[in-house]
């Protein structure tokens, strides 16, 4: 009875250390990182994939595989071969993801390289100017500002949907407020459905 509670006091111990405390996590190696708290960062020079879980989650590096990661506030710059799932209140993603990428939360902002598929949904997502998604791309949200480039086939569902970048192929946006900036390029078929009138641009270039 002793040992029971004297290993749950440790365990009690181990937890509140673990949620006060911000873990730093590097490797050089093919192994799989695997993280939980209140704070962490992981530095990975080769890992072969990414488990991590917490209130506040940094994740820098290389990966040969998969990163899966939850929490409220998540910074991602990683650069992997693999897929990336990812679902918090806030998350940032920056570098290249050679795979598919999943994305949900509250306050979504892309800033990278997708490869195959992108899927995402969340209250506010704002695609940057210098990020690249693959065909196929799907965004869904209350607020969507598209600022970068795709290849073929975009669809956009949001309440307020601002393009300004670039897309090919096939694109599809709707919404209730539509508006396509001056330096929005679709080479394609562009198809809009609004309970509003859209807003074009006359400089806006659909071809």
């Amino acid at each position: 009875m002793r040992k029971q509670k004297l290993v749950l006091i440790i365990s009690t111990v181990l937890i509140i250390l673990t949620a006060s405390f911000t873990i730093v996590l590097a490797t050089d190696d093919e192994q799989d990182i695997k993280a939980a708290g209140a704070k962490i960062r992981i530095i990975s020079e080769n890992a072969t994939n990414i488990y991590a879980a917490g209130a506040r989650v940094t994740i820098e590096g290389k990966a040969k595989q998969d990163i899966w990661v939850a929490g409220a506030l998540l910074d991602i710059d990683i650069e992997t071969a693999g897929d990336l799932h990812a679902a918090g209140s806030q998350i940032s993603v920056k570098g290249k993801v050679a795979g598919k990428a999943r994305l949900a939360g509250a306050d979504l902002k892309i800033d990278a390289e997708i490869g195959e598929i992108l899927n995402a949904a969340a209250a506010s997502i704002e695609i940057s100017e210098n990020a690249k998604l693959p065909a196929n791309t799907s965004l869904a949200g209350a607020l969507i500002e598209f600022h970068g480039a795709t290849k073929d086939n975009l669809s956009l569902y949001a309440d307020e949907v601002v393009f300004s970048g670039q897309a090919s192929g096939t694109v599809t946006i709707e919404g209730r407020n539509v508006q396509l900036d001056d330096t929005a390029r679709i080479e394609g078929n562009l198809i809009i459905r609004s309970s509003e009138e859209a807003v074009i641009s006359p400089n806006a270039t659909v071809v």
